[in-house]
């Protein structure tokens, strides 16, 4: 399979996905066409450029899981995760205890601006009820990014945002979920449900305080049990580019995982 050469775009290599593999020590052969086969898909999307961090949570560990397919390098700084509580890791990702297993991205949305949007999608591989699934929640006002794809049979979630999307009707948290709010856009945001949208009206309100995974943000608690596959910190996503994002996931958790 053909590798694209992208310059200084992960962290100071020149190829994403074998600068990925080896910070990993991944070598089995499915994986590794996958993520080759992911990052060129993204390319060819023209997603790549807008993606912030992108976690595969590929290899069966705490240790492969932690990289960002983005920037690999072993540091906070590029965006590494710290796994905290009660996680397990295996061939289907992550996935929490809904007790006080979350994970940390060292990631701050302050580069989500107004002029940029931003959004997070996540890819979901069980059905449960309850717990967060992508947060920064800080407070009000300013309570930026969160998604909770499934609560007492309901998506809710922040684009940006003060405003809360839902209850959106969610009959199962199985598969591609996202907020997003398109740049320049400060009328509203979406919420993906997979591939149907909803927009809600909103007013931004961005923070800086940091992402965190099965857990209501840096604040704690609505610690989640969901099986995250796939996590993605995005620039606001034009409405095809969602699409082709959820097309890239299905192609690799689905059909080249077979996860």
């Amino acid at each position: 399979m053909r590798r694209l050469r992208l310059g200084m775009m992960s962290g100071g290599g020149v190829d994403p996905a074998a600068d990925f593999l080896a910070a990993a020590g991944i070598t089995d052969p499915t994986i590794t066409a996958a993520i080759n086969t992911l990052v060129n898909d993204l390319v060819g999307y023209g997603i790549w450029n807008k993606i912030f961090a992108i976690y595969p949570f590929v290899g069966g560990t705490a240790t492969t899981h932690k990289f960002n397919l983005k920037d690999p390098r072993d540091l906070n700084a590029a965006f590494r995760i710290v796994f905290s509580g009660g996680i397990t890791h295996n061939a289907s990702g992550v996935t929490g205890n809904g007790v006080n297993g979350s994970y940390n991205t060292n990631f701050s949305t302050a580069p989500m601006t107004l002029a940029v949007g931003g959004g997070v999608f996540v890819f979901i591989g069980n059905n449960t009820d309850s717990g967060s699934d992508l947060s920064n929640f800080a407070g009000a006002p300013n309570n930026a990014i969160q998604l909770t794809t499934r609560a007492g049979g309901d998506t809710y979630a922040r684009g940006l945002s003060t405003t809360v999307a839902g209850p959106l009707p969610t009959a199962t948290s199985i598969g591609f979920f996202g907020v997003n709010r398109e740049a320049n856009d400060n009328g509203g945001f979406y919420t993906n449900q997979n591939g149907v949208e909803t927009l809600t009206a909103a007013t931004y309100a961005s923070t800086s305080a940091t992402i965190y995974g099965l857990q209501n943000g840096p604040f704690g608690g609505g610690f989640g049990n969901r099986n995250h596959q796939t996590s993605v910190f995005t620039a606001g996503l034009t409405l095809t580019e969602r699409t082709n994002l959820r097309t890239a996931l299905i192609a690799f958790n689905v059909t080249n995982l077979g996860r």
